[in-house]
């Protein structure tokens, strides 16, 4: 249910940011406390669980994306400001990486999924977790999606009343509350369906392994912090100033509604990003289709039938979302960002622990897809699948906890977090 760059106005995001703010701040107290040898890389492996589920996306006529969030997994495991983070984590990374959701958006996203999904998730659980403990995690998961969709949508609906023209014209999101709550929570009532029985399923795997000696609280146990966490690792300024600026140009264009400027700051992008230009060009254009093209139809089916259809608005609103993800592409492209976020050394041990796990799990999927097709010459039965399935979904995380855990204590031994 990602909001993507361009669809909010800065009166929107902008006081989102503020309250984002402080939550963050809320929510990195005591993080070096929680993040021992035995949390990390459990974190690891869920956040990059997550992450990969948030990337299967389906577009929804509400201008955002269906999918599953696994927020409720990480809230369960490891407590609200854990899941927080790691959730604001990955729709930080879609958003670069795969123009998933937005830099302008984040804030949003991460208070609606991050926050409040994590908050009613744990808060369900703690609820019915005396009545039924496997259906308190199913009833906390289906919240965790249903509950932030609600909000996603609001903040979507809001849209044309907070920014519009003399005339009226929307200069952001086109479709008000009663289009948008129907659209978004409709086909999210089936998908917390589908996020219920995974994250059962984690949550047994999980207590299965021994993870749930401190689940009571809605959290992990956590050993003493190691006092060597927080070594100041010089940070790579050329990078942070990239990181900066591309920062500044995202929140600067979102103040520009004119088409023949958004068509002129896209062409001096386009020249600037050297021979890279046409792969980022064509990476922003394929990320942004369905999703423009979804809200253009219907803006225009609207539009046409209320008789007050605008060429210009179509133009506006496509320009600027191409040029915030081409921008972003090209940051991507052009600076390493594990190298602009040195200036934070646990921001920086995450960052790099959610990234291997990510390719861990491409690697593993990709290595069973192979192993279950050379052993089976003709078409297994749905009982063979379904046990295939299984295996390799345990196989997965407990080899990802496995290759998180040696990455943590090679990068500790290495003096990368000592003081």
């Amino acid at each position: 249910m990602h909001i993507p760059d361009g669809f909010l106005s800065p009166q929107t995001y902008l006081p989102a940011y503020a309250v984002a703010g402080v939550a963050w701040a809320w929510a990195v107290r005591g993080l070096r406390g929680a993040l021992d040898e035995q949390t990390v890389p459990r974190l690891a492996a869920v956040t990059a669980l997550a992450y990969g589920l948030g990337l299967v996306m389906v577009p929804i006529p509400g201008g955002t994306s269906g999918h599953a969030l696994g927020v409720a997994m990480l809230a369960l495991l490891f407590g609200v400001r854990l899941a927080f983070l790691a959730y604001s984590l990955v729709l930080a990374l879609q958003s670069l990486f795969f123009g998933a959701g937005g830099i302008t958006a984040l804030a949003v996203n991460a208070l609606a999924m991050g926050l409040a999904g994590s908050a009613v998730a744990v808060t369900a659980f703690r609820l019915l977790r005396r009545w039924q403990e496997t259906a308190a995690v199913a009833v906390a998961a289906w919240l965790s999606v249903i509950v932030p969709g609600a909000l996603v949508a609001l903040a979507l609906g809001a849209q044309p009343a907070i920014a519009q023209r003399a005339d009226g014209a929307p200069l952001f999101f086109p479709f008000g509350w009663p289009i948008t709550l129907p659209a978004v929570l409709t086909p999210h009532v089936f998908i917390g369906i589908g996020e219920a029985v995974l994250t059962v399923l984690v949550w047994r795997f999980a207590c299965a392994r021994g993870w749930a000696s401190g689940i009571s609280a809605g959290r992990l146990a956590v050993s003493e912090a190691n006092p060597n966490m927080g070594r100041s690792v010089a940070p790579d300024f050329s990078s942070a100033r990239w990181l900066c600026a591309y920062l500044a140009a995202v929140v600067a264009i979102t103040f520009v509604h004119e088409p023949r400027w958004l068509a002129a700051l896209l062409a001096a992008a386009f020249v600037a990003s050297g021979a890279a230009r046409w792969r980022i060009l064509r990476r922003a254009v394929f990320g942004i289709l369905v999703f423009n093209l979804a809200v253009s139809l219907g803006y225009a089916a609207v539009a046409a039938w209320q008789g007050s259809f605008s060429a210009q608005y179509v133009l506006l609103l496509n320009l600027r979302v191409l040029l915030m993800v081409f921008l972003g592409f090209w940051f991507v492209a052009r600076v390493n960002l594990l190298e602009a976020c040195r200036f934070s050394p646990g921001l920086l041990f995450v960052i790099t622990l959610a990234v291997s796990q990510s390719q861990t799990f491409a690697r593993t999927l990709r290595d069973f897809r192979f192993a279950f097709a050379s052993r089976n010459a003709a078409a297994p039965s749905s009982v063979d699948r379904a046990r295939h399935a299984a295996a390799q979904a345990a196989h997965l995380l407990d080899k990802s906890i496995a290759s998180a855990a040696e990455t943590t204590l090679a990068m500790r031994s290495r003096g990368a977090f000592d003081d």
